[in-house]
């Protein structure tokens, strides 16, 4: 049996070469997924900095309304506390910062200012972890020194890597997960959303297709999101085949209920007498080497390194 024209061993053989055996055949199958809840908008999440639990080393800008004597600027100690003119030392640690302003606006009230209007801006923002992970260029632990978006800490993150899927998730301890669209994201037509501490934002990989064989770049190939990808655009991402390529390769469908190898003759494809074969997450494209076009080329170069130079180079 000849490998060169056997598509199955020509799977084998090249993933076997590539140390894609264990990635792409030993991986288990996907469980079906369970029943999701429905996504939540940003301001049923209660995303937003007047919600964010002050602690310390926090930096607080105060201010009241016709009264610039008052405005300070505070820091929260290791003890949790701040300074605050006319009241002094209060405790803050643990506190939200739309709570805070309630609270002074209260004793404010109760003892020198009528109703008195209180603003806090927080300038910095210490001990703010933030975690983000999958498809960006620069993944890990962001500390939030202010207020950040979901777009900003993408950003500071060095922004969607190439094999990002098609939305960004944001996590939050105790809350349903939001799923944001990336594309909705990057337009501007997804709400603004504030990340917190605590949050994890993942972004989670396309789905691959791959091209093995002789092509000129094998490699994998991301799918974009709810979009599926063909033969032809597969092959032609991995810049064509080789001049040595059989013009009959394998197609290994790959899904949760098995394995099916397709066998395809590319010349009607290319020549618009049959359709163009669509591709699913997953699946392999091999391309064997024809033995014919092999043999060719070694008789020719074999020909070459037979004649003189001064032939070749002087006709």
């Amino acid at each position: 049996m000849s490998v060169a024209r056997n598509p199955i061993a020509v799977i084998c053989f090249c993933l076997g070469l590539m140390g894609g055996v264990p990635l792409l055949w030993g991986q288990s199958r996907p469980a079906p997924a369970g029943p999701v809840a429905p996504p939540l908008n940003a301001t049923e999440l209660n995303y937003g900095p007047g919600n964010y639990i002050l602690t310390p080393q926090d930096q607080l800008r105060i201010s009241v309304f016709g009264a610039p004597d008052m405005d300070t600027t505070a820091r929260v100690d290791a003890s949790g506390q701040i300074n605050v003119p006319l009241l002094g030392a209060l405790h803050v640690a643990g506190e939200s910062v739309n709570d805070l302003q309630d609270r002074l606006a209260r004793l404010w009230d109760r003892q020198y200012l009528q109703d008195a209007e209180v603003s806090i801006f927080l300038m910095e923002i210490h001990g703010a972890n933030v975690v983000v992970t999958g498809a960006v260029q620069n993944p890990g632990v962001q500390q939030l020194l202010q207020p950040r978006t979901l777009s900003e800490v993408v950003a500071k993150a060095g922004g969607f890597g190439s094999d990002a899927g098609g939305s960004v998730i944001l996590s939050r301890p105790g809350k349903p997960d939001l799923t944001i669209s990336i594309r909705d994201l990057l337009g501007g037509k997804a709400p603004p959303v504030e990340v917190a501490a605590g949050d994890t934002v993942r972004v989670p990989q396309a789905a691959m297709v791959y091209v093995l064989g002789a092509v000129i770049k094998s490699g994998s190939f991301p799918i974009s999101a709810n979009q599926n990808i063909s033969v032809l655009r597969a092959l032609a991402l991995a810049q064509g085949l080789t001049a040595t390529a059989s013009h009959q390769i394998g197609i290994l469908h790959r899904s949760a209920s098995g394995d099916h190898l397709q066998q395809v003759e590319l010349n009607p494809i290319m020549q618009g007498k049959k359709p163009d074969i669509m591709l699913r997450a997953n699946d392999i494209v091999v391309v064997p080497e024809s033995t014919g076009k092999v043999a060719m080329a070694k008789a020719v170069a074999a020909a070459i390194t037979g004649v003189p130079l001064y032939l070749v180079y002087h006709p």
